[in-house]
């Protein structure tokens, strides 16, 4: 007689959230991933407060064909000092639920290195000087070079298009002037 026997499924879900010695969290940003998960159900990752007052979900994605996930989310900037936990929630492939958690802590002084400066702005006030927040040139300087660069392009074409009308004028002058010239040393 053969036995049906059910290898357990080994789903990894995992987070690539780093803390810092003090229990932070170093970044905002972070990849959540998975594998031997259910394909088409859904996979989830929420931030709770340890006391359950708090629960925001950062994401929610239906694990492809392969059973595997790899998707990104944000933690809120703002979190009020006090502990979490970092929730991913998944469907293994034989349709047990399962789940990672990960506890940590937010002070007061908590500053990830890839949120924007709290004193910056958040870059809603309409003073052109907000930037795209990876270290390039803000929006109102992309629309002046953008607009130059186009006066630019259009007065090049001005410009060759006038030198044309120029020297075709000159070529139908030479040509008549030839002309009369060849008209008057006819006897």
């Amino acid at each position: 007689m053969i036995e049906n026997v059910r290898i357990p499924a080994d789903p990894r879900l995992a987070s690539d959230l780093l803390f810092d010695g003090r229990g932070q969290p170093k970044k905002v940003n972070f990849a959540w991933t998975g594998r031997d998960l259910r394909p088409g159900s859904e996979a989830t990752v929420r931030v709770e407060s340890s006391d359950g007052s708090t629960i925001i979900e950062l994401g929610r994605v239906v694990i492809g064909p392969d059973g595997s996930l790899d998707a990104k989310a944000i933690l809120p900037r703002d979190l009020a000092p006090g502990s979490y936990r970092l929730i991913i929630e998944a469907t293994d492939a034989y349709g047990d639920d399962t789940d990672v958690r990960y506890e940590f802590d937010i002070s007061e002084d908590w500053a990830p290195s890839d949120a924007p400066d709290p004193n910056d702005g958040d870059g809603s006030e309409n003073s052109g000087d907000s930037s795209d927040g990876d270290g390039g040139i803000s929006t109102m300087w992309r629309i002046f070079i953008y607009v130059g660069v186009i006066a630019l392009l259009f007065g090049a074409i001005a410009v060759a298009g006038w030198w044309f009308i120029i020297a075709r004028r000159r070529d139908e002058d030479e040509d008549e002037e030839q002309d009369k010239i060849e008209s008057d040393t006819r006897p």
